[in-house]
C-alpha cells in the first residue's frame, strides 16, 4: 500500500512540476545570469553539440537509444581515450575501479568479476550498443584490451529505462529479482581522421602486450577501423594465473544526409588460468588445496568471445527519426578443473556456451522543446550447456521489453523528463531448485515453459541550470521486479515481487578552470529485497557437504549514500581529479556486503615532452563472498581495507614516439580481490607507443 501511494504521487508530481513549480523558478532568474541548457547527447562518447547545429546533424543510432537524460548527467562519468591513456590501467577492471563509487571484485572459476555501485545487485554492460548480461560480461570484460576503447561511461542512475532490461534476465546470481543499478557503456575505436597506432610493452611476470589500431575515412562521410591486441603473461609462480589472449576488432560506418549506419565485430580467443585459492592468512599465501577448492585450480582453456553490433537510423523529416540495432554475443569456453566437476561428473572439464541475440527498434519525435521516444527491446538467451552454478543443465529465456520516454524543455533553464518501461520474460527451459530432505537439494530439470510476472519501472526527472556556475537535478523512480523460482528458499517461501522507490538529487558547480565540483545523493526504499538467511543446504550428490548452497528470504531495507567529486587544472601543467563515495544500508547483512567508503585521486603533470600520472584508490573493508551468508557467521570472507597507487612517467622521444615507464600497485598490497583470491602485488613495466 505504501508503494502504491508513492507511485500515484510520482505520476501526479511529474504533471504538476511540468507546468508550475520549476518554470516559475526559472523565470525569476535575472537575465544577466541566463544560461541555456543545450541539446547534448552523452553516451559512450562525450559529444557537445549546440542545439541549432544539432538540428542539422544526423545522430549516431546508438546515441539516440543510449542518450542520458539531463537529470541523470551529474550521476554520469565518462573517461575518454585521452583519460584512459593517462591512467595506463593494466586491464579494464582497473579502469572501471577508477570510476566514482564503483566497486570491483575479481573471482575465478565461474566468472572473472563483479562490479557494483550504490550497493546494487547487478550492473548492465553495453558495448557499441549491444547489451550484455553479467553472465557474459564477467567473462568478456577481462579480455577486452583498453587500447581498443575510445571511451567508457559509468551511469550510476538506476532509473534510465531505454538502455536495457529492468527484468532479471540471463542471470545466475541467486539474488536475481533485483533490477540493474546502473550501466557501463563502452565505445570501441571510431576514427575521425587517419589513425595508425602501435604499442608494445613488457612487465613483471613476463607480461607481454602488443596492440595495433589502423583507421581511416572512406570518402567524405565513412570510416573503418582494424585492430589487433596481444596480452600474454606467465603469471606469478604457483598462482595459476597465466593467460595468453588475442583480440581482433573490425568496425565500419557511414552516414548520409538523413541516414547513418555502422557495424562492429569484436572477437577474442585464448587461454586464461584462474587464480588459485589461498589460505585466509594473508601473509602465508599457502595454496588452500581442499576438496572444495580444487575446482579453482583450472581455467578457461580455451575461451572465445564474440560481439557483433549493427546499428542504423533514418531521419524521415525534421521531426521523425527511426533507429534500429541488432546485436549478437557469444561465449564459447572449455572450463577445465584440477579434479573435474562434481555436477556434470566429467573428468577434467566441460564446455560452457551461451548466446544472446537482441533487436532494438525505436522512434523519436522531436519538436524542439518537446521530445518523445518510444521503442521495443527483444532478447533471446540460450545456454545449451548451462551456465555458472547451473552447469550441465540447459537454460533458455526470452525477453520482450517496451519503453516510453518524454522530455520537455520547459524554459531555457529547465528540462523535465518522464519515462516508463514494461518487461515480459518467458522461460523456455531452466532450472528450479527444491529441497528433498532436511539438508539436501535436487534440481527440477523440466522447469520451464512459463511466463514470469511483469517487471515495470517509471521515473521522472528535472534539470535546472540555476546560472552559469550552478546546475541542480532531481530524479524519482519506482520499479517492481517480478519474483522468480531460481533462488533457494526455506519451506517453499514465496518472496514476492521486489519494489523500489528511488530518490536522487544532484548539484554541479563549475567555478573555474581550477575548480569544478559535483555532488549526488541517493535514497532507495526497497520492499522484499533478496537477503540471505545464513542457512546452509547441500545438493544430493554432495555427500561430503563440501559445496554449501545458501537459502534466501525477503526483507525490507533502505539504502542511502552520496558521491562527491572535484576536478580541474591548477596550472597549465598540473591537473587533478578526486572523488569520494559513501554507502550504508539499514539491513546488517546488506550493509556488510558493500564498502562504506570509496575514494579515488588522480594527479597528472605535463610539460613539453614529459608527463607523469598518479592514481590512488581506496576502499574500506567489507564482506565479499558470492555465497551471501550472514555477516559474522564465519563462513564468508573479509575483503580487505586497501589503498593502492599506480604511477606512470612518459617521455616523448619525437613527435610520433613515446616511452612509458609504469608501475601498478607500487605499495605492493597483497589484498583480497575475491573469496580467497588475492592481488599479486606490485608490477612494473616499460612501453613504447608509436604513431605512423
Amino acid at each position: 500500500m505504501k508503494h502504491n501511494k508513492l507511485l500515484a504521487a510520482l505520476i501526479v508530481s511529474s504533471i504538476v512540476s511540468g507546468g508550475t513549480v520549476l518554470p516559475v523558478q526559472a523565470q525569476e532568474s535575472d537575465k544577466e545570469n541566463t544560461t541555456v541548457l543545450s541539446d547534448v547527447l552523452v553516451t559512450g562518447k562525450k559529444i557537445a553539440t549546440p542545439a541549432k547545429e544539432a538540428a542539422h546533424t544526423m545522430a549516431d543510432p546508438v546515441d539516440v537509444r543510449l542518450a542520458v537524460p539531463e537529470s541523470s548527467k551529474i550521476a554520469t562519468e565518462t573517461f575518454t581515450q585521452e583519460d584512459i591513456e593517462k591512467m595506463h590501467p593494466k586491464d579494464i577492471l582497473e579502469l572501471i575501479q577508477n570510476g566514482m563509487g564503483l566497486n570491483v571484485m575479481r573471482y575465478g572459476a565461474k566468472g572473472y568479476c563483479k562490479v557494483e555501485t550504490r550497493g546494487g545487485d547487478e550492473i548492465g554492460y553495453i558495448i557499441d550498443g549491444v547489451w550484455l548480461p553479467e553472465t557474459q560480461a564477467s567473462r568478456m570484460l577481462m579480455n577486452l584490451p583498453v587500447d581498443m576503447i575510445e571511451s567508457i561511461t559509468f551511469c550510476r542512475d538506476a532509473s534510465i529505462l531505454t538502455m536495457g532490461p529492468v527484468a532479471s534476465f540471463a542471470q545466475t546470481n541467486v539474488k536475481s529479482g533485483a533490477p540493474a543499478q546502473g550501466y557501463i557503456i563502452i565505445t570501441t575505436m571510431t576514427p575521425t581522421k587517419p589513425v595508425d597506432k602501435a604499442k608494445v610493452s613488457y612487465g613483471t611476470f613476463n607480461a607481454e602486450k602488443a596492440s595495433y589500431v589502423h583507421g581511416d575515412k572512406i570518402g567524405d562521410t565513412g570510416y573503418y577501423t582494424l585492430g589487433y591486441a596481444k596480452d600474454k603473461t606467465d603469471g606469478m609462480d604457483g598462482w595459476n594465473n597465466s593467460q595468453n589472449l588475442n583480440t581482433y576488432l573490425f568496425k565500419i560506418g557511414d552516414k548520409g544526409k538523413d541516414w547513418v549506419a555502422n557495424l562492429t565485430l569484436l572477437y577474442n580467443e585464448g587461454d586464461v588460468h584462474n587464480k588459485a585459492y589461498f589460505n585466509s592468512v594473508a601473509d602465508s599465501y599457502a595454496l588452500n588445496i581442499t576438496a572444495a577448492n580444487k575446482l579453482a585450480l583450472g581455467g578457461f582453456l580455451p575461451i572465445k568471445t564474440t560481439v557483433l553490433a549493427l546499428n542504423a537510423a533514418k531521419k524521415w523529416d525534421e521531426h521523425h527519426t527511426t533507429d534500429f540495432s541488432f546485436g549478437w554475443s557469444h561465449v564459447d569456453s572449455y572450463r577445465w578443473a584440477l579434479n573435474g566437476d562434481p555436477i556434470t561428473k566429467k573428468a577434467g572439464g566441460f564446455y560452457e556456451r551461451d548466446y544472446l541475440r537482441q533487436l532494438n527498434l525505436g522512434h523519436t519525435l522531436d519538436y524542439g522543446r518537446d521530445k518523445l521516444k518510444f521503442g521495443t527491446q527483444l532478447m533471446w538467451y540460450d545456454a545449451p550447456t548451462g551456465m555458472g552454478s547451473y552447469g550441465g543443465s540447459p537454460r533458455e529465456e526470452e525477453l520482450y521489453g517496451f519503453y516510453l520516454y518524454g522530455e520537455r524543455k520547459a524554459t531555457d533553464k529547465v528540462i523535465l523528463d518522464v519515462s516508463a518501461r514494461l518487461d515480459k520474460k518467458h522461460i523456455t527451459s531452466g532450472i528450479g531448485k527444491y529441497l528433498v530432505g532436511s539438508t539436501s537439494i535436487v534440481y527440477d530439470q523440466l522447469f520451464g515453459e512459463m511466463w514470469e510476472g511483469n517487471s515495470v519501472s517509471t521515473s521522472v526527472g528535472a534539470a535546472y541550470q540555476i546560472n552559469k556556475v550552478y546546475k541542480a537535478t532531481a530524479r524519482l523512480g519506482y520499479s517492481q521486479q517480478a519474483d522468480n523460482d531460481f533462488a533457494l528458499v526455506d519451506n517453499n517461501e514465496k518472496l514476492g515481487d521486489e519494489k523500489r522507490i528511488k530518490c536522487e538529487t544532484g548539484m554541479e558547480a563549475n567555478y573555474s578552470k581550477a575548480l569544478n565540483a559535483s555532488l549526488t545523493a541517493f535514497y532507495y526504499d526497497i520492499d522484499n529485497a533478496r537477503v540471505a538467511t545464513g542457512n546452509k543446504y547441500y545438493e544430493s550428490w554432495d555427500t561430503a557437504h563440501s559445496y554449501p548452497v545458501y537459502s534466501y528470504t525477503a526483507r525490507d531495507l533502505q539504502r542511502r549514500g552520496f558521491e562527491l567529486g572535484f576536478h580541474g587544472d591548477l596550472t597549465d601543467h598540473f591537473g587533478y581529479k578526486a572523488s569520494y563515495a559513501y554507502f550504508t544500508s539499514s539491513d546488517a547483512l546488506d550493509n556488510s556486503r558493500t564498502p562504506h567508503n570509496l575514494y579515488n585521486i588522480a594527479l597528472n603533470y605535463k610539460n613539453k615532452d614529459l608527463s607523469a600520472n598518479l592514481m590512488l584508490h581506496h576502499n574500506s573493508q567489507y564482506r565479499g563472498t558470492a555465497s551471501g551468508v550472514n555477516a559474522g557467521s564465519g563462513t564468508d570472507f573479509n575483503m580487505d581495507r586497501v589503498t593502492t597507487i599506480d604511477i606512470n612517467i612518459n617521455k616523448e622521444l619525437n613527435a610520433n614516439t613515446t616511452l612509458t615507464l609504469f608501475g601498478n600497485n607500487i605499495t605492493d598490497q597483497r589484498y583480497a580481490t575475491g573469496m580467497y583470491v588475492y592481488d599479486t602485488g606490485a608490477t612494473y613495466g616499460v612501453q613504447i607507443s608509436k604513431q605512423f
